[in-house]
């Protein structure tokens, strides 16, 4: 599957693109067609999906500013003639719902030095109350191109910190975090207030420095200085 954003380029420097009214429209009932496939670009524009091979393939990333030239089919590269700030408001046209902002490393960006107050542990619960639904929306989005470079692009992020983290009973923080880079009025499988993020609370707590862990039957609040907090959540 390709990542959003995904086009392909032609000599005269055209590019091939889904558009917003194409995601959001006709491309949706077309179920042979799949976003920001290079091969379906080609079948929308051209008529047949095969002729992505005479066509460049670019993949740009819109939270790191990548640009990945994928395949070069014309026999040069043409990256340097893409404007990247012109192809960012491009990819935000395309997905309106896209929130662009820097990605936050809680251990490295954030350096949490205060006290797990009331404050802290009432976030902690909160989070507890939402985080079970959150397994649900994942798995509506896990073919979502979106959302694939959303996560990505977080765990890029945290590609210095342990794999444990990354993968284990931290990983819904980390789904959570990345529902931040999306405006979604109204969240299914969560009650919440329509125009608010009912996943708040986890990003909350990863924008101070703190990432919430379950080990050994207790939760433990976990900063750049290792676990600062331990207890059981009633």
């Amino acid at each position: 599957m390709c990542d959003f954003y995904s086009f392909l380029t032609d000599k005269r420097g055209n590019r091939y693109a889904f558009t917003r009214e194409m995601r959001e429209g006709s491309l949706s009932k077309r179920s042979n067609l799949r976003i920001d496939s290079h091969a379906s670009i080609a079948e929308h524009y051209f008529g047949d999906s095969k002729k992505e091979d005479l066509y460049n393939k670019f993949e740009f990333n819109p939270l790191t500013r990548k640009l990945k030239l994928d395949t070069m089919n014309l026999g040069f590269d043409d990256s340097e003639l893409i404007d990247i700030d012109e192809l960012l408001k491009e990819a935000q046209i395309a997905v309106p719902q896209l929130i662009i902002k820097p990605i936050i490393n809680p251990f490295k960006d954030v350096k949490f030095e205060g006290d797990v107050d009331e404050k802290v542990l009432l976030l902690l619960k909160q989070w507890l109350s939402v985080k079970i639904s959150i397994r649900y929306l994942t798995g509506d989005l896990l073919r979502d191109s979106v959302w694939i470079s959303i996560m990505s692009s977080v765990v890029g992020a945290l590609r210095h910190s342990s794999m444990d983290f990354i993968r284990g009973s931290a990983s819904l923080s980390i789904w959570a975090y990345a529902s931040s880079f999306l405006n979604i009025d109204n969240w299914k499988y969560v009650k919440h207030e329509i125009g608010t993020n009912p996943y708040q609370c986890m990003i909350d707590l990863w924008e101070m420095g703190l990432i919430p862990i379950y080990r050994g039957g207790v939760w433990q609040l976990h900063s750049h200085k290792g676990v600062i907090w331990e207890g059981r959540i009633e």
